[in-house]
């Protein structure tokens, strides 16, 4: 299961999302796919079904799609926006 730390807000933009981690006054920026991964995360989906909502979005082959998941929830994790 992966949730945002107490100390880290997501603002929705037009672009995909803004995530601000409030005690350390930084703000990371997702594009949409990055944004949607995050929410089939946050949702309770695991990597699996992130992967597939990739696939699904867009021409994303499953290879590339599970790349960019595990590699997008490895950067929140090292930079201390999720818990997991």
């Amino acid at each position: 299961m992966v949730t945002l730390r107490s100390d880290v807000v997501r603002a929705p933009t037009e672009y995909g999302a803004v995530l601000l981690h409030l005690d350390k006054g930084q703000y990371w920026t997702l594009n949409p796919s990055g944004d949607l991964v995050l929410r089939v995360l946050l949702s309770g989906g695991d990597a699996d079904a992130a992967v597939a909502e990739l696939c699904s979005a867009g021409e994303v082959e499953p290879d590339t799609a599970r790349r960019d998941v595990d590699g997008l929830l490895a950067q929140l994790t090292d930079v201390g926006l999720v818990d997991r």
